[in-house]
This record gives structure tokens, sequence and C-alpha cells, in this order.
């Protein structure tokens, strides 16, 4: 079975390489940047199967990467799951699959790179939470 390559972008390089690290110890092919540049480069080059993004990036808005990733060759069939520390709609406007608030575990993210049922927002705990106007919401459309 070919592993999955996973890219993993944050501002914060400790924390894009530790969570690399991390997904690289559980079978994932990973690797890190922490820049949206780098990161979109990386996804043309490698075509990773899962992104998983910050939307406090240095140089790109984390949506703007987002967005751009969906128009690379192949794009529309990457997983991209944001994760980051504030809550917002925005990632949903960008066309992102899933958007989870850190911190996350390890088989959160899982269930996301398996298409499961992992709910568009989450709590810290990993569970289902609700988007700033009260409403649970699950998994974005499939983009596949």
């Amino acid at each position: 079975m070919e592993r999955k390559r996973i890219l993993v972008g944050d501002r914060h390089r400790e924390i894009a390489e530790g969570l690399s690290l991390l997904l690289k110890l559980h079978g994932y092919e990973a690797c890190a940047a922490s820049e949206g540049a780098s990161l979109l480069r990386m996804a043309s080059e490698r075509r990773p199967d899962a992104v998983v993004l910050d939307l406090d990036l240095p140089d790109l808005d984390g949506c703007e990467v987002c967005r751009r990733l969906r128009g690379i060759p192949g794009g529309n069939a990457i997983c991209i799951i944001v994760l980051t520390g504030w809550a917002g709609p925005q990632a949903r406007a960008a066309g992102s699959d899933y958007y989870l608030l850190k911190p996350v575990s390890v088989a959160t993210l899982q269930t996301c790179f398996d298409g499961g049922a992992a709910p568009l927002a989450a709590s810290a705990c990993g569970g289902a939470a609700t988007e700033p106007d009260g409403q649970r919401s699950g998994k974005r459309d499939a983009r596949r």
C-alpha cells in the first residue's frame, strides 16, 4: 500500500516540522513548509494527498494558499485541512475540506485524510463545535 503524502504549512517552522514528524511516525510521507509560496511549490512538485494548513502564514494568507492549491493540476483532489488557532468562516469560502481548531489529535487528522465524517469545525478535543453563527457544521462537499 502506498503511503499518503501530506504537506504541513504553519508559520512556526517548529510546529510544521513537529507535526510532519508525528505524521511520519504514524506511517505517512510528510514534509513541512513555513511559508505559503514554498508550500505551493512543494504541492506542485509532490502532488500531496492532503495539506494541513494554518491560516496565518507570513507571506500569503492561508485562504489564498487554499484557493491556489485548488488551481494547481490535481488540486481539486487534495484534501485541504485548515488547522488554526482562531475560529471563522474564511476557510469554507476558500475551499477547504475541513476546518479544525488547534490542538487536534492525530486520530482526527487521520479521519480527515481518509475522507471520514470528521466535522468541518472541531473543538480542541476533536469533537464537533459550532460555527460563530451557532450552527453545527459538517464536512464540506467532496471536491474529488
